[in-house]
C-alpha cells in the first residue's frame, strides 16, 4: 500500500472502531432509571417590600423666630416635636413591616 492509501485505511479503521465502542456502549445502558430521592430545601427568598413611606412634615422653625411671645413660641415648638415623634413611629412601624420575617406556610 502507498502513503495516501494507507492513510485513508487508517482513518476507516480508526471510524469504525470508535462506532464499535460506541454501539456497545449503548448496548450496555442500564434499563431502569436511577434511583432519585426527592428531598425539599428550604431556602429563604428575598421578596421586595411594597410600602407607603410616611409623609415628611413641614417645619417652619423660620416662624418661631418672631417675637410673639414665649408661650406661643413654645406651643410651636412642641408642635413640630409632636410631628416629628409621629413621624419617627411610622417610619419605624414600615421599617418593621419590610424587616419582618415571613409566616411560614405549611
Amino acid at each position: 500500500m502507498t502513503g495516501p492509501m494507507k492513510l485513508l485505511t487508517a482513518t476507516y479503521l480508526s471510524a469504525i472502531s470508535c462506532t464499535a465502542v460506541l454501539i456497545t456502549g449503548c448496548a450496555n445502558a442500564p434499563t431502569t432509571p436511577p434511583n432519585t430521592v426527592v428531598q425539599e430545601v428550604q431556602v429563604p427568598v428575598p421578596i421586595e417590600c411594597s410600602i407607603r413611606w410616611p409623609d415628611k412634615p413641614d417645619i417652619n422653625l423660620g416662624a418661631i423666630a418672631k417675637p410673639e411671645g414665649l408661650y406661643l413660641s413654645w406651643q410651636m415648638v412642641l408642635r413640630e416635636l409632636e410631628a416629628y415623634r409621629s413621624y419617627a413611629r411610622q417610619l419605624e412601624a414600615a421599617l418593621l413591616k419590610c424587616s419582618a420575617k415571613p409566616s411560614s406556610h405549611p
